[in-house]
């Protein structure tokens, strides 16, 4: 039982609050903000640079530098998708779709 709160804490209530925080935003500029200080704060690209490192001393190379490619692609899109569309209203859910595109 303690687990399950353990694991609600660090996966459920995070993306509760980035659900909440992006209903409540409408436009493209403020969604991304949203979702990048999600990142952030939730140390995303930490964990990842130690899951590169790992890799690294792993000998696992280009998985490494996959992981760090990813990230990289991510912010990219995040960015793209800030230009383009900028300040304008918009659903979370066509906000999903658009980033979805933009990682492919």
């Amino acid at each position: 039982m303690q687990r399950m709160e353990t694991l609600r804490k660090i996966i459920i209530e995070p993306l509760l609050e980035l659900k909440n925080q992006t209903n409540s935003s409408k436009d493209v500029r403020t969604i991304t903000r949203c979702l990048y200080e999600f990142l952030i704060r939730n140390k995303i690209d930490e964990k990842l640079e130690n899951k590169i490192k790992e890799k690294l001393e792993e000998g696992f190379n280009e998985l490494a530098t996959e992981y760090k490619t990813s990230f990289k692609v991510l912010l990219d899109v995040l960015d793209e998708i800030v230009l383009v569309f900028g300040d304008d209203k918009i659903t979370f859910d066509k906000y999903m779709q658009v980033l979805k595109i933009g990682l492919r």
